[in-house]
């Protein structure tokens, strides 16, 4: 057992090219309870140091994280995988943490049985024999038109120019795809009226997604955006943000344009988008997806056993909080399994 953990482990290190304890809790043990899985995760990550197959990094703000080292690589081709060290990478980050979590939230849908892929590896599958990522690194997946804040003269200007974006991370839900973002820093006016943009945007198929991971065009359509924060004044920004939209949108008759939407905050920071829709009689209004605001569950990696917080669980698989809050609508989140 301990050589199938290793081997799962560093599994995730050859895809994610920098890993968490954290991450590795995810990835191999979410289906225990935290301290149980955040314990069986150091025991994993001190074994593979020891072995030398991966080595330890301290970024600038005193995040530790790991890479695979050669001799880690080396391993896993031997039991017949592909292998590259990450090592040379990891030395030339100091703040990694937007990557960090993104990788985490990845890893967290994939424990609920849901496929993601993170945006670099959407950026690889663009390009798949089409050139270098470089290439196609502007090409994004969803044009959308921002819209800023009215009264803003500096911010209208913006509405002239169409964006082409690329999420953080994607994941194929049964009904549909969901568009992650991961705020590790305060968004700015610009990008958060492209997030109202790709508001404007949902229930569109993604077809550029579709194509290059071979998911039916039907399934392909965007049903929600959910947006995780790194900081409470970050979320509250963009809170205050989509409730002034939800007012300014409250009375929009959406037969009357296909641009027009209605935003509807239903509690704890969910928010359902509204656009108009055909039926056999005509027009209607139909709530085409979701956007859910919540916070990173950034308690949990220093998480100490010995120190009582009755609120870690909920940060964890054992509440419903991960990968997102999902709506009442949808039902809970189905419970965790391992890649063990």
């Amino acid at each position: 057992m301990e050589e199938r953990i290793a081997i799962e482990t560093l599994r995730c290190f050859e895809r994610f090219r920098i890993v968490r304890t954290l991450d590795v809790a995810a990835n191999c043990f979410a289906d225990r309870p935290y301290t149980a899985a955040q314990k069986a995760a150091r025991r994993s990550v001190k074994l593979l140091l020891k072995r030398g197959a991966i080595r330890k990094f301290l970024s600038e703000h005193h995040q530790t994280f790991y890479a695979l080292t050669s001799a880690g690589a080396a391993y896993l081709r031997s039991t017949g995988l592909q292998a590259t060290s990450s090592v040379g990478r990891a030395t030339t980050l100091t703040n990694p943490t937007h990557t960090l979590w993104i990788n985490f939230v990845t890893l967290s849908f994939e424990a609920r049985g849901v496929q993601a892929f993170t945006e670099s590896e959407i950026m690889r599958m663009l390009s798949a024999g089409k050139g270098s990522v470089t290439k196609h690194q502007n090409r994004g997946v969803l044009q959308v038109t921002p819209s800023p804040k009215r009264g803003s003269e500096s911010d209208l200007k913006l509405r002239s120019k169409k964006v082409t974006l690329l999420p953080d991370a994607i994941a194929t839900e049964d009904d549909g795809l969901t568009w992650i973002e991961v705020d590790t820093s305060e968004r700015g006016s610009s990008r958060m009226a492209r997030l109202v943009g790709l508001l404007h945007k949902m229930g569109k198929e993604l077809s550029v997604i579709a194509s290059a991971h071979g998911i039916p065009l039907e399934q392909a359509s965007l049903k929600r955006i959910s947006l995780h924060f790194s900081a409470p004044g970050y979320l509250k920004r963009m809170r205050t943000r989509l409730m002034d939209l939800a007012c300014a949108t409250r009375d929009n008759i959406l037969t009357e344009s296909a641009n027009n939407i209605r935003l509807v905050h239903i509690g704890d920071d969910v928010f359902e988008v509204y656009r108009a829709g055909d039926t056999p009689t005509g027009q209607a209004d139909f709530c085409m997806g979701h956007a859910v605001l919540q916070m990173l569950p950034i308690g949990l990696p220093a998480f100490k056993s010995n120190i009582p917080n009755k609120s870690t669980h909920l940060q964890w698989f054992e509440g419903n909080h991960l990968p997102y809050r999902r709506p009442l609508s949808l039902g809970l989140w189905s419970a965790p399994r391992s890649n063990l």
